[in-house]
């Protein structure tokens, strides 16, 4: 899969494999210790198959699972259920693929790139033609990238960066 995804996705991305839940999410600051710890070991054992990232600064962008028989388990759904819900939060898209012998570039890029263009579709604009944020529903700010492939580019950013990392391109 990960040579197929390579190939789909380009040389623009960088692509992580097998990366745990707690080093794309954290649990949020100002509730007690039990609980917080609580939280913390739901996340800290999980992982994601892929996580796709900007080269340069490693913005997250995307994540990937693989589903394989054990997913049609109770138990491998209820997981699969947490981490839907844990990535909806954190504004992270997560795409699941059956795993199988073998891929088609094209259907992999196809499945990405339209569900890439659903998330730009669903962005509503502000009256003063800022959008709001698809992740969390904020009024976007404009900002210009510094660093990486889009460096100089103009963007829309979610104000609540780093909580949110909602983008949407201009």
């Amino acid at each position: 899969f990960l040579g197929v995804l390579k190939l789909a996705l380009g040389d623009g991305y960088d692509i992580m494999a097998k990366v745990r839940l707690a080093d794309v999410v954290s649990v949020k600051k100002g509730i007690g210790r039990a609980e917080w710890q609580q939280a913390f070991n739901r996340i800290q054992s999980k992982h994601l198959d892929f996580v796709v990232c900007e080269p340069g600064d490693s913005t997250i962008l995307l994540a990937i699972e693989l589903a394989d028989r054990s997913h049609e388990k109770q138990s491998r759904q209820e997981r699969d259920g947490f981490m839907d819900d844990v990535m909806k939060v954190a504004g992270v898209p997560l795409h699941r693929f059956t795993a199988k012998r073998s891929y088609s570039v094209q259907d992999i890029r196809a499945v990405l790139l339209a569900e890439q263009e659903t998330a730009k579709e669903a962005v509503p604009a502000a009256p003063d033609g800022a959008p709001n944020c698809p992740s969390c529903g904020a009024k976007m700010v404009r900002r210009t990238a510094k660093t990486g492939a889009n460096a100089g580019k103009e963007f829309w950013g979610c104000p609540n960066y780093p909580k949110c990392k909602g983008v949407v391109t201009i």
